[in-house]
């Protein structure tokens, strides 16, 4: 079980928001590493750069491969609830759980979110058109 604070983050998700998302994690946790929601795919986060993930999807990023291991072999314990944050994109909204709204994954969370709105800003203004 997770447990946490949930945080959403409204808003039209672009096919580029995981992938930039995944990008903070690692600079955050240089030894990141991302699971799906399903569990069939765990990997370093470097190797899912420019991936695909389909909407909706969810995703469990951890701090290191260490951090991986705990939580699959004992779920959420006092050492390990700040070195994991759970993502869920919809269509709509990209949802976030934390161990607490005021620690570590909670300030990467915020970095997360405003590089998307930067993101998706850039992405808007490239999609205006030009004037003659």
């Amino acid at each position: 079980m997770i447990g946490g604070v949930d945080i959403a983050f409204t808003g039209r998700v672009l096919d580029g928001d995981m992938d930039v998302m995944l990008r903070i994690a690692r600079a955050a946790w240089p030894y990141a590493f991302v699971e799906t929601g399903d569990g069939s795919f765990a990997v370093v986060v470097g190797e899912t750069f420019r991936m695909e993930w389909p909407t909706p999807s969810e995703a469990f990023i951890y701090e290191s491969h260490a951090a991986y291991e705990s939580w699959t072999a004992s779920g959420l314990t006092h050492a390990n609830a700040d070195k994991m944050l759970a993502v869920t994109l919809e269509h709509d909204c990209i949802s976030f759980v934390v161990n607490d709204r005021l620690g570590t994954t909670a300030a990467i969370v915020g970095d997360m979110m405003d590089s998307v709105r930067e993101n998706r800003w850039l992405a808007l203004a490239l999609a205006l058109p030009r004037a003659a």
